[in-house]
């Protein structure tokens, strides 16, 4: 069977690809951007089809960001018959894109998008943590804000208390963090003008304040497409207005990203993408240090 994934909600995502795998005991393989273009399409599904030791789950991520031609062939794969366990994740997407919407048609597809509001976010929790309050799922979300990530991380500590958890545990515990994705700018203005030092410095101020490193990698994803849908347009002659249209993005943070996306080019953006994905994956499958792994990241985004 193969699986089309796409969205932000990469907590969701990887919790469903776990849960199907351990549905028929077998272990996950995943295959970033690198991989799939080190290793052929063909082999990859013929991967899914397991072998004597058992079955595989196939895992491909971000196909949206692999050349047209790998593309294509993916889409022949699905278009054929096929038996194996194949996921394909794109955690970044334009759903402009022929691909994108030719492989809804063909395969079963399920969008998992972060929420992006408080009365959202506290219905993700409810349905996450059903034994928790409501008084006490506000009060979390006020803190943590639309993380899905920093949330569960803060659920799974405020779970070790020997009582049922009461808001002002949570008042006691949760530190109140910068949730908005406008804060990312500063960081992002940095990065844009290869700026290492008040990059890395900016980092450190918004990991000191309770943003977690999940949080700002998914801050990056979301205005380097934002970046990206932009630049697509501005280079296409549209306008703010139609970009606006077409994306569904917010205007005002659609007019803050113009002056960026003046100094990158679709390349660049599309490169940038690929590393911010790559660290996501670093994060679960490295001994290193969360933190080291994102500082490392924006180190290299500077060069």
């Amino acid at each position: 069977m193969i699986q089309y994934f796409f969205g932000d909600d990469t907590f969701t995502a990887r919790k469903r690809i776990h849960e199907q795998a351990a549905g028929i005991s077998a272990p996950v393989r995943w295959v970033d951007k690198e991989d799939g273009e080190r290793e052929s399409i063909e082999s990859l599904f013929d991967a899914g089809t397991g072998s004597l030791l058992g079955s595989v789950v196939v895992v491909i991520q971000d196909p949206s960001l692999y050349c047209e031609e790998v593309r294509d062939r993916i889409l022949a794969k699905c278009e054929g018959s096929y038996t194996g366990n194949v996921l394909l994740w794109d955690r970044v997407v334009d759903k402009r894109l022929a691909f994108h919407k030719k492989i809804k048609q063909l395969v079963s597809t399920t969008e998992m998008l972060q929420p992006t509001t408080e009365d959202a976010m506290a219905g993700w929790v409810a349905s996450y943590a059903p034994d928790i309050s409501r008084d006490v799922i506000l009060e979390l979300v006020a803190r943590v804000g639309c993380d899905i990530w920093a949330t569960v991380s803060e659920i799974e500590k405020l779970r070790v208390l020997p009582h049922p958890l009461e808001v002002s545990d949570v008042v006691r515990i949760v530190a109140q963090r910068e949730t908005s994705y406008t804060s990312a700018f500063p960081l992002l203005d940095a990065i844009v003008r290869k700026q290492r030092s008040a990059a890395v410095s900016i980092l450190g101020e918004m990991l000191s304040i309770g943003s977690s490193e999940r949080f700002i990698l998914a801050m990056l994803s979301y205005q380097f497409r934002l970046f990206l849908y932009c630049k697509v347009g501005k280079d296409a002659g549209e306008s703010m207005v139609t970009i606006h249209e077409k994306t569904g993005m917010h205007s005002i943070a659609i007019q803050k990203a113009m002056p960026m996306v003046s100094r990158l080019s679709v390349s660049v953006i599309s490169e940038i993408l690929g590393k911010i994905a790559a660290t996501e994956k670093s994060l679960i499958t490295t001994t290193m240090d969360d933190r080291s792994i994102v500082t490392m990241l924006i180190i290299g985004l500077c060069r």
